[in-house]
């Protein structure tokens, strides 16, 4: 597992996410109410819940699979200090990944 320590990359201004994220082809997705999501692995019939936060990084991965990125677009769209928004990050993408729905890449520039 590529996130499984990443409590350097949580210190403002140093946030680095060098992954490209790849969705997992057995997951489903479908927002709920208060724009909470369910995740769906159709090959275990395991599900995951996600709170607003969760989906936001959700729907950023799905749309722009590039880490650095979505973190980028989120910190700009939030009231989250860099600090925060970084610890919580990290955090969901490590549950994501943990739990087989992601998959971490290294980016390769």
């Amino acid at each position: 597992m590529l996130f499984t320590n990443c409590s350097k990359l949580c210190e403002p201004s140093l946030a680095s996410y060098p992954y490209r994220v790849r969705i997992s082809p057995d997951v489903i997705s479908q927002e709920v109410l208060l724009g909470e999501t369910v995740l769906l692995d159709v090959k275990t019939l395991v599900y995951f819940g996600l709170d607003a936060l969760g989906s936001a990084v959700w729907r950023e991965i799905q749309e722009r699979p590039d880490a650095d990125e979505a973190f980028s677009r989120l910190l700009a769209s939030t009231l989250l200090s860099e600090e925060k928004l970084c610890e919580k990050f990290s955090s969901i993408i490590s549950g994501l990944e943990n739990s087989r729905i992601i998959q971490l890449e290294v980016k390769i520039t």
